[in-house]
């Protein structure tokens, strides 16, 4: 993001944690609402832009995942990605790193949501990647995806 703005922010709710992610697009937005799950997963891992500009490394990936998720609201679609990827967490360490995911409406019936891509990641490495909190779930309590001055946001809390 060029607008000088953090892609995420991490707040604390009573036996929870959650962040506001932000970003330009939609893809942008999911992106950024996954590298904060993350951090919040593994402590903070730098990435991208802000890992090359502090010349910090970003984390190694060996292996990739496809994601094909739909929805008939956009919330819901943000709770699904995140749950997905808290899932291959969990079930197999998978820690995604770096995201190629396409949002777009459905064009079925009475509408939708669908996202479609690639999730490169490495398996989880407590050493390596650090520690955080133990995310449970992905709520829907307080969740919220909206679109503001051409900035779109995601509220999203999760259960650790």
């Amino acid at each position: 993001m060029n607008s000088g703005k953090a892609p995420y922010e991490i707040w604390e709710h009573t036996a929870d944690i959650g962040i506001l992610a932000h970003g330009k697009t939609l893809e942008e937005l999911f992106c950024n609402a996954a590298l904060g799950m993350f951090d919040i997963i593994c402590g903070k891992v730098q990435r991208g832009e802000s890992a090359k500009k502090s010349g910090a490394k970003a984390p190694a990936t060996d292996q990739r995942r496809s994601i094909d998720l739909s929805a008939r609201v956009l919330d819901s679609l943000m709770v699904d990605w995140l749950s997905e990827l808290l899932y291959l967490f969990s079930a197999f360490r998978f820690f995604g790193a770096k995201y190629e995911i396409k949002v777009k409406r459905t064009a079925h019936g009475s509408g939708g949501w669908q996202a479609r891509g690639e999730v490169e990641g490495a398996t989880y490495d407590r050493k390596k990647h650090g520690y955080g909190a133990d995310v449970k779930a992905v709520t829907y309590h307080m969740l919220e995806v909206k679109q503001e001055n051409e900035e779109w946001t995601a509220r999203v809390l999760f259960d650790i």
